[in-house]
Parts: structure tokens; sequence; C-alpha cells
């Protein structure tokens, strides 16, 4: 019974060690298209960058292959990089999380085609602002592509009170 049950957890083991590979090649491919070829990977129903998400899975995911590497491979020097890589997503995420651009879609029944835009209004100096807008078009489904970047300062009216 026990050999058995070492079998079952071996199995699950190597299953998710599996999964833990794709998901690297695919996270790989996903930052090659994103800063390689300006692309965005974006679902568009409930406006959702899925580079935000790409971020939970990473730290999800290395919890994951960190214990599956410990209970199958019991390898302490592949399971101390999994560890060290897991800790390094869980910093990562913290600060990224806050800086994942937030992408909307554009519903008009006027275009032809599917687009999103991410829009920021930075503070520069006093009443001045430095605004910056990105527009992406569809090319695949889930994939995004930059088409238009414009970056202008602006200046905020205020307003009197009477």
């Amino acid at each position: 019974m026990k050999i058995r049950a070492s079998i079952i957890i071996d199995r699950i083991c190597q299953f998710f060690l599996m999964i833990s590979a794709i998901y690297l090649v695919l996270r790989i491919a996903m930052i090659v298209l994103t800063f390689g070829f300006d692309f965005s990977l974006f679902f568009r129903n409930p406006d959702l960058n899925l580079w935000a998400v790409a971020w939970i899975s990473d730290v999800v995911i290395g919890f994951v292959a960190l214990f599956s590497s410990i209970l199958y491979l019991k390898n302490r020097i592949l399971s101390f990089v999994l560890m060290l890589t897991t800790s390094f997503s869980l910093v990562v995420f913290i600060f990224a999380i806050s800086f994942t651009e937030q992408i909307t879609s554009i519903e008009d029944p006027i275009l032809k085609e599917n687009y999103a835009v991410y829009q920021s209004l930075n503070s520069f100096r006093g009443d001045e602002y430095f605004f910056m807008a990105k527009v992406y078009k569809e090319v695949f489904p889930l994939v995004y592509k930059l088409t238009d970047t414009v970056n202008e300062g602006v200046q905020k009216k205020r307003e009197k009170k009477f």
C-alpha cells in the first residue's frame, strides 16, 4: 500500500513539474511578445490585462514547482534555486501589480475592429501634468499590438469657487 501511495505521489509531482515547465515556456513567450514586439495580452470582456494575471500565476506556479521538486526530485540544490526564484517572484509581484497598465477596451459601433487604450495623467510640477495614452489594436484573440502613443504636457485649470 505504501509503494502504491508513493507511485501516486510521484505521478502527481511529475504532472505538476510538467505543468510548471510548460508555464515557463509560455511566460518566456509572453515576455518576448510584450517587450520585444510591443504586444499586450488583454482579455476584453472584464477588461483584464493578462500581464497582471501572469504575476499572480508566477507566484502560484513557483510554489507548486517548489513543493513538487521537494517531494519528487529530493534535490536540495534545485529546490533551493526554486525557492529563491519563487521568493524573487513574490517580491517582484508586490511592485509589479502597482505598475501594471490598466487597459480598457473601446466600445464603439463605428469601429470595425477591436481597440483598447491605456491612459495616465501624472503630476509634473505645480499645475502641469504629463498625459500619456497608448492605443492597442487587436491582431489575434487576446493579443493587442501597440499602434499609437501620445505624450503631451497639459495644464489643469483651477476652478474658482464663488
